[in-house]
């Protein structure tokens, strides 16, 4: 599956991609503890699924950035998957089968992950110890280029629009509630509403969802 590559990074994953093979990459920056927003090109459906990880606090790309090293899917639709409320929610509509998720890691000792690379396969077809040698080779290259493009201050032209810090904002002075417990609300609507805390954060800043409504949810 053919995308625009319409930033550095993910003009490099075109490059790279014959040497591993795969349907779908996302390349994601992370922005805070809470966010991480992908750049330009990058998969529709690996950004959604990724949204639904940060709804739910679980998943790949959240263990990938954790441990600092790939995580590998062969089959999400597995039951052993560890991952059981977001496969719960996703597992149906998302249309990939393996995946691989690495962290991209800043320079020193302990690297601070910068990003995440993601690259799915819509049939089960699990990534070999090879193929997963030369992702990281690529994420390593990936993180270079996020850290010389974020300290020029031209990354956040690739990076998505995100209305969740407004939302969040909007929550805390409407509900006078703290920042945890703002966003602690807004996953739990999301997660009863089936959708991402960015998709409700859109429609919420837009004006087509009630705040008090939002807000209710515990």
């Amino acid at each position: 599956m053919s995308h625009l590559a319409s930033c550095p990074e993910l003009a490099l994953c075109d490059a790279v991609r014959p040497a591993v093979g795969w349907d779908r990459v996302a390349v994601s920056v992370v922005v805070d503890a809470e966010r991480r927003l992908p750049l330009a090109g990058s998969d529709l459906a690996l950004q959604r699924f990724s949204n639904f990880q940060q709804t739910l606090v679980q998943g790949p790309c959240l263990d990938a950035l954790r441990c600092g090293a790939p995580v590998l899917v062969d089959d999400l639709r597995s039951t052993g998957a560890p991952w059981q409320l977001l496969l719960s929610t996703t597992a149906e509509r998302f249309p990939v089968r393996s995946t691989a998720s690495l962290p991209l890691l800043g320079s020193g000792p302990v690297g601070t992950p910068v990003g995440v690379l993601t690259v799915g396969r819509d049939a089960v077809a699990p990534f070999t110890s090879a193929q997963v040698d030369v992702l990281t080779r690529l994420a390593d290259v990936l993180a270079g280029i996020i850290l010389v493009r974020g300290s020029r201050g031209d990354l956040l032209a690739d990076v998505s629009t995100d209305d969740l810090p407004v939302l969040v904002g909007m929550l805390r002075a409407r509900l006078a509630l703290d920042e945890a417990e703002a966003l602690a609300r807004l996953r739990a609507y999301a997660f009863a509403a089936g959708r991402t805390i960015h998709e409700v954060a859109t429609d919420a800043v837009a004006g087509l969802l009630d705040l008090e409504e939002v807000g209710l949810h515990r």
